[in-house]
């Protein structure tokens, strides 16, 4: 059966971000121990969301949250490792930076971090589909002044 591509294509490494899993060794745990990784909506993340439905005029205090396989440490992301201003970073799409961080642990998981890959061609092409309207409504609510670089991308 011929594909139509004349080209093999590898997959070298493995990246990502599956609720509190953030190891593809701990992934390939978590599903032979049948692990549940749903849980509660975390505490820290529901003050940032208090936050910002009080400033949309909405009562917070009657927020449900549902349960989900919610990510941990989004709030940790290096900026100046990604050679990107605090600004920026501060209203760029979650997603993007989250895509940085899951592409980069690939490059790692393929042996190639540190800098290997330094001044070679090396190239990594990731297909995705943004929610731009959503984060754009929500960019809108909080009325800031950074909204140009939220969508401009690295």
């Amino acid at each position: 059966m011929k594909s139509g591509y004349e080209h093999d294509i590898a997959i070298i490494g493995i990246g990502l971000d599956v609720g509190s899993i953030t190891n593809l060794n701990y992934y390939w745990k978590a599903i032979c121990d049948k692990k549940d990784c749903i849980k509660e909506f975390p505490d820290n993340r529901k003050l940032d969301t208090d936050c910002f439905l009080a400033r949309m005029g909405k009562d917070y205090r009657n927020a449900h949250y549902l349960q989900g396989a919610y990510l941990e440490s989004i709030d940790e992301f290096d900026y100046k490792f990604f050679n990107i201003s605090f600004n920026e970073a501060k209203t760029m799409d979650p997603n993007q930076r989250l895509m940085l961080q899951v592409a980069y642990r690939a490059v790692e998981n393929a042996g190639y971090g540190g800098g290997l890959l330094d001044g070679t061609k090396t190239g990594v092409y990731i297909g995705y589909n943004p929610s731009i309207q959503v984060y754009a409504s929500l960019l809108k609510n909080c009325k800031t002044d950074k909204e140009g670089s939220a969508f401009a991308g690295n």
